[in-house]
């Protein structure tokens, strides 16, 4: 199916299913961000320092024993260059889930389909992700809890078939709930990335673990590592036509994650949310592009070590009008410095970015 024939058919599902639900709950929101990043590393090719977003959002929720949710979201993203790389972003989505409070077993299934239309035609990077997710989990005691999640995406583009590819990921976890209002937590997780007409396939495996701990009705913070074990493969070569070989998303890793957060309630019910990473990968060059590509001959690969921080503040604000229900604002802004023996990776990033909502109903 064409990628803009699966959006609207799902859009029209939606909306054609949303209606007959009985006790539901429709939310619709209306929000814009603004972003800046002063030294964007994808201005090499020519994305831009800056990007206005406006987004609306719908979603409804039935409150039968078994739920039923419907969601849609459309985005339009401008950036300060031109319409080359400016693009809609259609979100469809629906989930079937029973996660009461009260049940030993709690369990949900959801679906979703993006549609990302850019705005020039010449642009070709036009694409479509379809997700799959499935999850249960099971208490066998009041402090422990075994998970099991399985993902499915589905990539395709209109122009780059090279690009198309398919993953899996399967993940186990283990959630043990201490009386000192620990949450400390295990996973082992395989995925698997196959594209379509070069049949090439990466493996790869984490193992995860991580701890959250609640200080107060007002304060908590949480760490976790992630150690990934990674085989080779081969890059299409089309992905540096349409990323300029910039991102790391089609190399294979293996290395070090670790990641730490803490979040605080202040006075009038502000959010915030300070979050710090750190991580060592190495990242290998498959054989075929050493010989094809200049800049990576007599590479073996590359070996970057970095970190970032984030800060986020947030308030939501109920409104008595009856024309919205409530409003919600936030800034956060980043820092990121990744360090690399390969000079074209070698980059530092500052970026600030805003946010407005508006809740109708």
């Amino acid at each position: 199916m064409k990628p803009l024939r699966f959006a609207r058919t799902l859009v029209f599902f939606l909306f054609l299913t949303a209606p007959n639900f009985s006790d539901a709950r429709e939310k619709l929101s209306i929000g814009i961000e603004g972003g800046y990043g002063g030294n964007l590393f994808a201005d090499s090719f020519q994305v831009g320092s800056n990007y206005l977003a406006n987004r609306i959002s719908f979603s409804s929720v039935n409150f039968q024993k078994i739920k039923l949710g419907l969601q849609y979201d459309l985005s339009y993203t401008n950036y300060n260059t031109d319409n080359y790389i400016n693009n809609f972003i259609h979100l469809a989505g629906i989930s079937i889930y029973n996660r009461d409070r009260g049940r030993k077993l709690k369990w949900g299934i959801t679906g979703l389909g993006i549609f990302k239309d850019y705005i020039d035609k010449n642009s070709g990077f036009d694409n479509y992700r379809i997700f799959g997710v499935a999850d249960g989990s099971y208490y066998c005691k009041s402090f422990l809890q075994v998970k099991a999640i399985y993902r499915f995406i589905r990539s395709e583009y209109y122009n780059f078939g090279s690009l198309d590819n398919i993953e899996h990921w399967v993940e186990s976890e283990f959630l043990a709930t201490l009386p000192t209002r620990s949450t400390v937590r295990t996973a082992i997780r395989y995925a698997v990335r196959r594209f379509d007409e070069e049949y090439i396939t990466f493996h790869w495996y984490d193992t995860e673990l991580g701890f959250s701990q609640s200080l107060d009705s007002r304060t908590g913070l949480g760490a976790k590592y992630i150690h990934r074990w990674s085989n080779g493969g081969t890059r299409p070569l089309s992905s540096y036509n349409v990323i300029s070989g910039i991102t790391s998303f089609w190399d294979p890793w293996k290395g070090n994650q670790l990641e730490a957060f803490i979040k605080r309630v202040l006075p009038l019910g502000i959010l915030t949310r300070l979050e710090t990473s750190y991580w060592n990968r190495l990242f290998i060059y498959d054989e075929i592009l050493r010989e094809q590509l200049d800049w990576l001959d007599g590479k073996y690969g590359r070996r970057d070590e970095g970190w970032a921080t984030k800060l986020e503040i947030s308030r939501q604000q109920n409104l008595p009008w009856k024309i919205a229900r409530s409003i919600k604002m936030g800034v956060s802004t980043a820092y990121l410095s990744n360090g690399s023996d390969d000079s074209y990776y070698d980059y530092t990033n500052f970026t600030i970015q805003t946010m407005f909502e508006l809740q109708v109903f």
